[in-house]
């Protein structure tokens, strides 16, 4: 009677091993890989409302917070399931605190496959900064943020404008604003080329005056080296060729995107006295004075000189990809079909002799693309012609 007794127990405590067993196989331990719907989340500043995030895992899973004004439940779960976040107000002392970011891990049982969700909580980002002129400004390192007191509106952009005030001018990407308005604004450093500008937050408007401008430094004669940096107000004579002060095919100088107030399509191909604020290798109009028709621009008919007296060399040739004429306003080009709208100098087919160079052998559907700025009709008849040449 004893043994079979024994004999019960160790069947039960057999039983009761398996099922134990099994239990623990049908329980998921810690998640191998875990996962979340959102990786990035913004909340306004004060009265942020609650947002959730599903969690996707394998297994079990714990929440990990690394800053005290973040909240989330649950902080632990299981499988699939889901956390709410919300965040404190961002207020210090009764007032908006500098915008502030934090994370939340959703970790399982290897660091490599954890979920993590960035925090952003807005806030005053200019709370603190100083005030400065804007050649305080033009030291300042790209995306440093400050506040801007007091400038005057000098001349406008279709994106932006340039302020003025005792210390300097300076280009400001922003919109909202009139020739002479008086200005206060903020916002952040940036680089135009190799001037100094900055990106505007707000502006607010508290007055307009007439502007005064100082005498134009005329830059015609030093356009091609000319330090835009500096941000100067300048004269150029020279003609207009769509949006582009243009002194040979070699040097021309972009208007920095012109208002319609300029009318510049009245002038296009005339000789021009501009006078504007030197930006990052371009120009900022403020005034375009018409000299009248430049002849030498006509657009046709286009004449073309090739050969020695030209002295197309490799070097010359590879620097731009085309033949500018003696006569109108166009160029000649090559382009291999393969490469339409790359140019790539190494790839064009080039035979150069000495000051003598051609294309050679070119593929079906290659072809020379000849540009005049001129219009012409669908359908027209044109003519090309080459001189004959030793």
């Amino acid at each position: 009677m004893k043994y079979n007794n024994i004999l019960k127990t160790v069947a039960a405590l057999a039983a009761g091993m398996l099922l134990f067993s099994c239990q623990q196989q049908e329980e998921p331990g810690e998640a191998r890989a875990v996962a979340a719907s959102e990786t990035y989340l913004a909340f306004e500043a004060q009265g942020a409302a609650q947002q959730t995030v599903e969690i996707y895992a394998d297994g079990s899973w714990l929440v990990d917070v690394d800053s005290d004004w973040i909240s989330v439940t649950p902080y632990e779960g299981t499988g699939m399931g889901s956390i709410t976040i919300s965040v404190a107000d961002n207020v210090a002392a009764g007032v908006e605190d500098l915008p502030r970011d934090g994370k939340i891990t959703v970790q399982g049982g290897t660091a490599l496959r954890n979920a993590v969700i960035t925090v952003h909580q807005d806030g005053d980002t200019y709370k603190g900064v100083q005030t400065l002129t804007l050649a305080q400004v033009a030291k300042l390192e790209d995306g440093q943020v400050a506040k801007v007191a007091s400038a005057q509106v000098t001349a406008l952009t279709t994106s932006g404008f340039i302020a003025t005030d005792d210390s300097r001018s300076m280009y400001i990407k922003g919109e909202g604003v009139a020739i002479g308005d008086k200005v206060s604004f903020n916002g952040a450093k940036t680089t135009i080329g190799d001037a100094a500008a900055f990106e505007m937050d707000e502006v607010e408007v508290e007055g307009s005056a007439e502007v005064t401008y100082p005498e134009a430094k005329d830059i015609t004669a030093s356009i091609a080296s000319y330090d835009y940096s500096l941000t100067e107000y300048v004269s150029i004579s020279a003609s207009l060729v769509g949006t582009n002060i243009y002194l040979s095919a070699d040097v021309q100088v972009p208007l920095l995107d012109p208002v319609e107030s300029l009318e510049l399509g009245s002038v296009d191909l005339h000789k021009v006295v501009i006078k504007g604020y030197g930006v990052g290798k371009s120009i900022v109009a403020v005034s375009v004075e018409d000299g009248g028709m430049d002849e030498a621009l006509i657009p046709y008919p286009l004449k073309f000189r090739i050969g020695a007296d030209r002295n197309y060399n490799t070097a010359s040739w590879s620097e731009t990809s085309k033949i500018p004429p003696v006569n109108g306003l166009g160029y000649i080009e090559y382009v291999p079909y393969d490469l339409e709208g790359t140019n790539g100098n190494d790839k064009y087919k080039l035979d150069v002799q000495a000051d003598n160079p051609r294309v050679t052998g070119p593929w079906p559907g290659d072809y020379w693309l000849f540009y005049g700025n001129g219009a012409i009709k669908a359908g027209s008849e044109v003519h090309i012609a080459f001189e004959s040449r030793t």
